[in-house]
């Protein structure tokens, strides 16, 4: 479904030096004032990732109508986590978890530094959300590397988010245990993946200790996993994998599209597809960040849910 929130009541991006052009592109105002440049200024780098983030965050909650929520919940602590949820989180049919565990990713963003150098729509969460918004998901977005905040000088840990294993736990708990949704369908970036399987596991332990209880979830998608299955993993743990997982991951030798059956023996999954490689004007860059895997699985992530749908339906 699309949005329909009005461009006036989308937030604006706020910085003394720098600003966003069309949604995407960050810019530097001159020194004269009467022009701009694409250059982020190294000492400016983390003040623009600041305001960047602020922005995200609130872009996200006002076109998608998401709802801030803290962990821990309900509770009077100085170190709190934030996620988003969809307000119809508890009710909707179809609900999609979104965990990004990968270095330099946040809340709303698989990368900080592509969304500085290369958009926010290669670096940022929006276009995933688009095509979410639009195939009628619920959507969480996780925050499982916020483990942490400085309050006083002094670093904390936060309650029930102090690693992103326990973060993911503590949402699947308070969250997707208590949704309505008939289809649950998870997507990992990076680490990710072992946090999508957390959840897979608690989950089938639910199953196993509750005759009522029926596995919701209906596929797990990841990109760049670096690990899924391991070798101590319970029977059912890795036949689900084994069934209903596929990851994607930038090839330089295979097209988009086509199977990697290496990686696919190492991972464990149903199938590991390549989304080919990076533009060739980018690739002179020392480390091209992943998130562009993201954004080139994003429309074939989705159309593996929507198999996983009629999957599950059939059965």
């Amino acid at each position: 479904m699309a949005s329909k929130t009005s461009p006036s009541q989308l937030p604006s991006f706020a910085h003394p030096r720098y600003t966003l052009v069309d949604n995407e592109t960050i810019v530097r105002r001159t020194q004269e004032g009467d022009g701009f440049t694409s250059v982020c200024v190294n000492d400016d780098y983390q003040s623009v990732v600041e305001s960047l983030s602020m922005y995200i965050k609130e872009y996200l909650q006002t076109r998608f109508d998401l709802v801030q929520h803290w962990i821990p919940a309900g509770e009077d602590t100085p170190a709190k986590c934030d996620v988003l949820l969809s307000r119809n989180w508890e009710t909707a049919p179809k609900l999609l978890v979104i965990l990004q565990n990968h270095v330099g990713s946040q809340l709303g963003m698989w990368s900080r530094s592509t969304c500085v150098t290369k958009g926010l729509r290669a670096g940022s969460m929006l276009p995933f959300l688009e095509q979410a918004h639009e195939g009628g998901y619920a959507v969480i977005v996780c925050n499982p590397n916020l483990t942490s905040v400085v309050v006083d000088g002094q670093k904390l840990a936060v309650p029930a988010s102090a690693f992103p294993e326990e973060h993911a736990l503590y949402v699947y708990e308070t969250f997707v245990v208590h949704s309505q949704a008939q289809h649950v369908f998870l997507f990992g970036y990076g680490n990710g993946a072992m946090l999508c399987k957390e959840m897979l596991q608690r989950q089938l332990v639910r199953c196993q200790q509750q005759t009522e209880e029926i596995n919701r979830i209906a596929g797990i998608a990841t990109v760049e996993a670096s690990r899924v299955v391991e070798e101590d993993d319970s029977t059912d743990v890795k036949a689900f994998l084994g069934a209903y997982t596929v990851d994607w991951e930038a090839s330089h030798r295979l097209q988009p599209g086509h199977a990697i059956p290496r990686t696919r023996a190492q991972l464990g999954v149903a199938q590991v597809l390549s989304v080919g490689t990076v533009a060739e004007e980018d690739e002179n860059e020392v480390a091209p960040s992943t998130a562009w895997s993201v954004v080139a699985a994003s429309d074939s992530v989705f159309r593996f849910f929507d198999f996983c749908l009629q999957d599950t339906l059939q059965h």
